[in-house]
């Protein structure tokens, strides 16, 4: 069984609400956990990068 990870426990809806929308507080938490070198912030960057190329236009 997985180890239980102390830096992911309660952050469900870190990962989850818009950053926009964040107050500062949340963003300084959020930001914490997005540049640490655990695997969910990998995966939330990725998915930030597919978001962004999907709604990327050309301006040819």
């Amino acid at each position: 069984m997985a180890e239980s990870r102390s830096d992911l426990k309660e952050t469900k809806y870190d990962w989850l609400y818009n950053p926009q929308n964040m107050s500062y507080r949340q963003k300084q938490r959020f930001k914490a956990l997005g540049e640490s070198t655990l695997k969910t912030a990998r995966a939330w960057a990725i998915k930030e990068l597919a978001m962004f190329l999907w709604g990327y236009v050309s301006k040819t």
